[in-house]
């Protein structure tokens, strides 16, 4: 994300010399793109402690209960 910001910021640099050619942008983009599927790949593999399976709520008391 970080990548994509500071990439971002070059892109919109007040003189134009100063920009980066867009053949660089999208070599770049696709770069970071890379790595985030990476890390997202590799992050799921890993323990987060967010269960997939949704929430039961004990003792309700909802429109249902009586």
């Amino acid at each position: 994300m970080v990548a994509m910001l500071q990439l971002a910021l070059s892109c919109a640099a007040a003189a134009p010399e100063q920009r980066p050619k867009i053949v660089y942008v999208v070599k770049m983009i696709d770069e970071v793109r890379a790595c985030g599927v990476e890390a997202s790949a590799s992050a799921s593999h890993e323990s987060s402690g967010v269960s997939d399976s949704p929430a039961v709520s004990e003792g309700g008391g909802g429109a249902l209960s009586q």
